[in-house]
């Protein structure tokens, strides 16, 4: 064994997930300010106790010969991780899977090709447990850290085929593992320390080495489910007024989870009523409805949900905010123990030992401002490593703790925040600023001579994240050696009985299914707040990319997370919630999701865009068994309001690669930068329709473009045959382009009856990679555009006098925006509350 395992090369894979735990803390409730939700009145129910025998589910991700097919010609090893295979230990789990090995060339030396199971640890650490074909038979090894660093391992030389149908389980909380085949092989082994202890999740990744192909006919994980539970059961028949539930069950924070989820007797989690509705979904004769009571649920980790929480039989399970009671889901925790500064205006605490590094801290439902310059500064050059930059003495005080720092530039669309590493004085005086590599050195690279997109001594920079630089009310500076936050007050802040929030929870809600055909369906998340959620990733190694949510890593691309994100998922409403202060993306919308309402809801204050759509990889389909843009997914009637807080090249609505999606009715206001931005590739991929047939009407943008420039009220990128941009407002808007933004590669779009009242230019049609643009009926006060595209159809262009409108442009505005059954979201607005 010692002698394979010195063999086995370390494995390349290296998958980042970030997440934090939060510790416990009381928070308080949030006041309640609610939309009139439909409600149900609940019969009184009685209790039933189910039986549900041993059984196992099924999440299916990849079937049949269009699976996973891979050929690696090089000498270095490749890999990749199998979407949605994400599970956690906490029961027990098999994967089932058919996969063949073969080679590009005779002699492929020590090459090893296979399946890893890859677990993930809060602290960073990586688990591995791998099971490849190398030297010409099957090897099993596990590493409780990371490899190379082997802790077990056999040698199967009786397992010499390279084509197998394999069973592995790890059952009994990680500490049996059990390996069989269809040929009768069948292998067991007990563990005294458990596999993947303290690990988040356990993802499925393929192996190829070099010279070796890989082929994955099928992949299932199953999930083992058994026992007795106590539920409410609702009397039948129904009042013939009252919709016809089958069961209704009740969460409320005050709960407990040994209580069978009556009024009277709630359960106390979320989690545990999903689990429980698992058991009772599988011949559903009725909706299910789980009536979520007011109160703050802390979560340390996301709520989540897969196939086997989903709808059946044409029914819905919902998860409503019981009437009159505003349930929030948060990732905050409460600050408390306040305390003067001796001689100062600012306040102070200490954190708890176990407190998680954080980006964003909240005062009475306000978000606090990390303590920054007043204004830009610029550097005088370069340093003579190009490690940093010179800055004047007088520009920058004396910083006890660099390493906390970032400087913060807004250059043309791009908001790059990068951390220092240190400073140094010179003889001159002047201070040397070098920054934390090879993070910088990313960030450079992003530009050129052509296009120089890229952190620069002479381009306007903030300093941020330092003592020194509190001197602002509402700013805040947190020392992470000494655990202490300080804080200067706001006019009317009492800090001994402020409420006081820190986001300790990346991940909120996540439904997640597998492979086509196995998705999440038929959820109905109605009347939720979603609160306090953060991103530190700035605060690690910066935030740095092409444009919008594209981050630039140490292995490659990355995007910007959303804190509700859904993949592999259709058939799901989320309606009447609120979105509020969150530290990254509101709601993303990943990887085949498809009929997706987003409707009737509230963003606000959120670091990054409200909602995002798709993936800028998704220019063609390469894998149709895992992979599908999102299509048919609906955007309407949400008030979007100050977006992009903290990163402010960020658009309210952002889409890339989506087929037939509808974006209507919304207001979206108060943004740094595009109101809407729709697709993606410029004219790098012209022979590209994975993004067709959108539409984008009804909607109301105003008051944005306030940092960032090279922006649209609606702006596109690429071909998108048969989407229709009609019906829009777009008023105010700062910067230095139009409100009808289509940028390089643009084609196949109608622009149709759209009002463009007070911006820099009513169309910015730049170049002639942009082409078949249909403009028809647009009403603008602004008599300013730029036409450099090709075949572009302008008709009936009508200029207005100041706020003098035609009857069709004002029946254009008195429509756009929510319809009035939303108007309601404005009194949300005005008290947003503080959860």
């Amino acid at each position: 064994m010692k002698t394979i395992l010195s063999r086995l090369p370390a494995f390349l894979l290296i998958i980042a997930i970030l997440a934090s735990c939060a510790p416990d803390s009381e928070v308080p409730t949030m006041d309640a300010t609610t939309a009139p939700i439909p409600s149900t009145v609940t019969p009184q129910p009685t209790s039933t106790l189910v039986t549900i025998p041993e059984r196992w589910s099924e999440i299916s991700l990849i079937a049949g010969p269009s699976g996973l097919s891979h050929s690696n010609a090089t000498d270095n090893y490749d890999g990749t991780p199998i979407p949605q295979s994400a599970v956690t230990l906490d029961k027990d789990v098999r994967w089932v899977i058919d996969m063949k090995v073969g080679k590009l060339k005779e002699d492929i030396g020590e090459a090893s090709t296979g399946i890893l199971l890859q677990g993930f640890r809060e602290d960073g650490s990586q688990p591995v447990l791998f099971f490849v074909y190398q030297v010409g038979a099957w090897n099993l090894g596990y590493a409780a850290t990371a490899a190379p660093d082997y802790t077990f391992g056999e040698y199967f030389s009786q397992l010499n085929d390279p084509s197998q149908h394999f069973e592995i389980t790890i059952s009994n909380g990680g500490k049996r593992l059990e390996i069989r085949n269809d040929h009768g092989f069948e292998y067991q082994h007990e563990f005294k320390e458990p596999l993947f202890a303290n690990t988040k999740s356990v993802e499925v990744q393929a192996q190829f080495g070099p010279h070796t192909t890989l082929d994955i006919s099928s992949l299932s994980i199953y999930l083992k489910q058994a026992g007795q539970i106590v539920v409410a059961s609702v009397p039948s028949p129904m009042p013939s007024n009252e919709q016809g539930f089958e069961y209704i069950l009740h969460v409320s924070p005050s709960g407990d989870d040994n209580n069978p989820g009556t009024e009277d007797l709630p359960f106390a989690t979320i989690e545990h009523a999903r689990d429980v509705v698992s058991l009772l979904n599988t011949d559903m004769t009725g909706s299910i409805l789980v009536l979520v009571h007011g109160g703050v649920y802390e979560i340390k980790r996301p709520i989540s949900f897969s196939i086997r929480d989903s709808g059946n039989n044409g029914f819905k399970i919902i998860y409503r905010a019981a009437e009159g009671e505003t349930p929030v889901i948060s990732g905050g925790v409460a600050v408390s123990g306040w305390q003067t500064v001796p001689n100062s205006p600012m306040w102070k605490t200490i954190l708890l030992p176990e407190t998680v590094l954080f980006r964003n801290l909240y005062v009475n439902g306000v978000r606090a401002s990390r303590a920054a310059s007043e204004g830009t500064i610029t550097g005088l050059r370069d340093t003579p490593e190009r490690d940093g930059f010179l800055v004047s003495s007088s520009k920058l005080p004396e910083i006890s703790r660099p390493q906390d720092m970032e400087l913060h530039w807004i250059y043309d669309w791009k908001d790059i925040r990068l951390r220092v590493r240190d400073i140094e004085v010179n003889q001159d005086g002047a201070k040397n600023i070098r920054m934390l590599q090879p993070y910088f050195s990313y960030a450079v690279g992003m530009g050129s001579s052509e296009h120089p997109w890229f952190p620069k001594y002479n381009v306007p920079f903030y300093l941020e994240n330092a003592l020194e630089l509190l001197d602002q009310p509402g700013e805040w500076y947190y020392n992470p050696e000494t655990r202490e936050l300080f804080y200067l007050p706001r006019d009317g802040e009492d800090m001994s009985t402020a409420h006081v929030v820190i986001p300790q929870t990346r991940s909120l809600l996540e439904i997640k299914g597998g492979a086509i055909g196995q998705e999440v369906h038929d959820l109905v998340f109605e009347g939720l707040t979603f609160a306090y959620a953060g991103w530190i990733r700035a605060s690690e190694v910066g935030t740095f990319g092409w444009q919008a949510q594209v981050q630039i890593s140490k292995n490659g691309l990355e995007m910007t997370p959303a804190h509700v994100y859904f993949s592999s998922a259709h058939h799901i409403d989320v309606e009447k919630c609120r979105f509020l202060h969150l530290g990254a993306s509101g709601v993303g919308l990943g990887n085949n999701t498809e009929d997706i309402a987003i409707r009737g809801n509230l963003f606000h204050d959120i670091s990054d865009a409200a909602i995002v759509v798709g993936h800028w990889d998704d220019a063609y389909i390469t894998m149709p068994s895992l992979q599908s843009q999102p299509r048919n997914n609906v955007i309407e009637n949400n008030l979007i309001d100050h977006a992009g807080v903290e990163y402010w090249g960020a658009a309210g609505i952002n889409a890339y690669y989506v087929e037939n999606l509808q974006i209507i009715h919304n207001e979206i206001s108060d943004l740094p930068y595009t109101g809407i931005s729709m697709g993606w590739g410029w004219s790098s991929t012209t022979d590209s329709t994975t993004s067709n047939h959108n539409h984008i009407a009804y909607n109301l943008i105003t008051n944005i473009t306030q940092h960032a420039r090279d922006a649209g009220g609606i702006y596109t990128l690429g071909q998108q045959p048969g989407t229709v941009v009609e019906e829009n407002v777009i008023s105010r808007m700062g910067g230095d382009y139009a409100c009808l933004y289509p940028d390089e590669g643009s084609a196949y779009i109608s622009y149709l009856n759209n009002v463009c009242d007070s911006a820099p230019f009513w169309a910015h049609i730049w170049i002639n990679s942009i082409h078949d643009i249909q403009i028809e009926n647009t009403f603008t006060n602004v008599n300013r555009i730029e036409n450099k595209g090709r075949n572009i159809d302008i008709k009936n262009l009508v200029f207005i006098d100041g706020q003098n409108w035609t009857p069709e442009a004002l029946s254009i505005m008195d429509n756009a925006g929510l319809e009035d059954q939303y108007d309601f979201l404005h009194m949300w607005l005005e008290n947003p509350g503080n959860p």
